[in-house]
């Protein structure tokens, strides 16, 4: 960021973002505002559910989300 804003919110799009999966609120994340992500270009979201133990990491790749690693425990799946 070039420089820090003096404003309530950013303009500029991250290249990532971490995002703390509540049950009361993954439908939301996981649907209606990654699709707000895609459309603005944030090219990588991490999603960590810590309910269920898991991490996935989908990258934005032709204007849809490809799911690169889903990680549970100690596990790792592709």
């Amino acid at each position: 960021m070039p420089q820090y804003p003096d404003a309530a919110y950013f303009t500029l799009v991250p290249d990532w973002i971490c995002k703390t999966l509540s049950p009361s609120a993954r439908v939301l994340d996981q649907g209606v505002k990654r699709t707000i992500y895609a459309r603005e270009g944030l090219a990588h979201i991490w999603f960590v559910a810590p309910d269920a133990h898991t991490l996935k990491t989908p990258e934005l790749r032709d204007g849809q989300w490809l799911f690169l690693e889903i990680l549970t425990d100690n596990a790792q799946s592709s």
